[in-house]
């Protein structure tokens, strides 16, 4: 499956969900993967696999945002998606910033680090809490 698509103004989430807040360090995109860049004053960047730091990933953001802006982001709970695609099953983060995609994409090599479950084909199941980079930050061969 590629990569997951949303539409920025389907991105929702449930009243019980646990929200965040702070100040976007870059573009962010509602739907995309994010991290707490900790050495530059807690800014929320979009999160990729590439490097450990930014695969530790804080949420799903649910708004938009240019650098500066204040942006909204789910911790924990359910984040419905109205448009797009998801499969049942772990969601993990992409090398590209902020991107998501289903874990059986992951290829020998890449950074893990699980943002939630695919519930349904609309809803994602996020718990990023007390997030993990699974291991060394990579998939066994």
């Amino acid at each position: 499956m590629a990569n997951y698509t949303f539409t920025a103004a389907d991105i929702t989430a449930d009243a019980s969900a646990t929200i965040k807040n702070g100040t976007a360090g870059d573009t962010i995109t509602a739907g995309q993967a994010v991290y707490l860049k900790l050495d530059d004053s807690r800014k929320v960047w979009r999160a990729s696999k590439g490097a450990a730091a930014s695969a530790i990933v804080a949420g799903i953001a649910l708004n938009s945002a240019s650098a500066g802006q204040p942006v909204f982001y789910c911790e924990r709970g359910i984040v419905n998606v109205t448009s797009g695609q998801v499969a049942v099953g772990a969601v993990v983060v992409l090398s590209t910033a902020g991107g998501l995609s289903p874990a059986a994409d992951l290829a020998s090599g890449n950074r893990v680090c699980v943002v939630g479950v695919g519930l349904a084909s609309n809803k994602i199941l996020v718990n990023c809490s007390a997030n993990r980079l699974i291991s060394d930050g990579t998939v066994p061969a």
